[in-house]
């Protein structure tokens, strides 16, 4: 059974269509002159009542007089007022006048002759016959030499590990070499070895021969130490070469120290 929503939009449909087919046929009676509109007008109509209005009372005539119609006053005429156009003056360039400079008077230079000076005559006189002085000897000092008669001799000094004696690392000490310069060997000589507390040892240049006929040699201790040492050499209570200072490390690649003496002049 369908529903009352349906029964209702079904009504309103078969309204609407039955509107529509109205409207058409009243458009088609239209057109064939089967009807004539307006639909809705009255089926008779009486004819209109017209009114007796009374005769109008005639105006009076009235007769053209001779006045004369003012004339209109006219208007003034605008004056065009004559427009002034401002033109931009120039501004003036300032010329600048060098100044006038005044002649400088120079002053007037007087030449005054030079005077002479009268000059002395020198008579030589005989100067006395200078006598010969002999001249001493200069000091090595001061010829720039060494003051001592032995030096230490070039990159001779060296630390190297000990493979002169049996004892390898077991020992440290120093040896070296006494010569002339032309190499020939020194003997003799005292060679003193001092330690940081003042302690000495010495030995004579000469007196191990491993090193060479001059060579020395001085043990300082039974194992690689830090240590360090000042060596010169003496010959009859006079020093006769610079102090030389050797450090020690303390390892067994440097427990020996070598270094070479060299005379360069006779001793005195």
């Amino acid at each position: 059974m369908p529903s009352a929503k349906a029964v209702f939009f079904n009504s309103v449909t078969l309204f609407f269509g039955a509107l529509t087919l109205g409207a058409i046929g009243l458009v088609v009676a239209v057109a064939s002159d089967a009807v004539s509109p307006p639909f809705f007008a009255p089926a008779s109509q009486l004819p209109p009542t017209l009114a007796h209005l009374p005769s109008p009372t005639p105006w009076p005539t009235w007769t053209p007089s001779d006045t004369p119609t003012p004339s209109p006053t006219p208007l003034p005429t605008n004056t065009p007022t004559a427009t002034r156009t401002l033109t931009p003056s120039t501004t003036p360039t300032a010329t600048q006048v060098p100044p006038t400079l005044a002649p400088s008077v120079s002053p007037t230079r007087t030449r005054v002759p030079p005077t002479l000076t009268p000059t002395a005559t020198l008579t030589p006189t005989p100067s006395a016959t200078p006598t010969a002085t002999p001249l001493s000897p200069t000091p090595a000092s001061a010829q720039g030499l060494s003051p001592y008669p032995f030096i230490l001799q070039p990159y001779s000094l060296l630390l190297r590990p000990n493979t002169v004696n049996e004892r390898g690392c077991a020992w440290q000490g120093m040896a070296g070499l006494v010569s002339t310069a032309r190499g020939e060997p020194v003997t003799g000589l005292l060679v003193r070895v001092l330690d940081a507390e003042g302690r000495e040892l010495t030995t004579l240049s000469g007196g191990n021969d491993v090193y060479g006929p001059s060579g020395w040699e001085v043990a300082l201790g039974e194992e690689p130490f830090e240590a360090r040492y000042w060596v010169d050499l003496w010959a009859n209570s006079v020093q006769v070469s610079p102090t030389v200072e050797v450090v020690f490390p303390g390892t067994c690649q440097s427990n020996l120290a070598t270094l070479n003496f060299i005379q360069t002049r006779p001793l005195e």
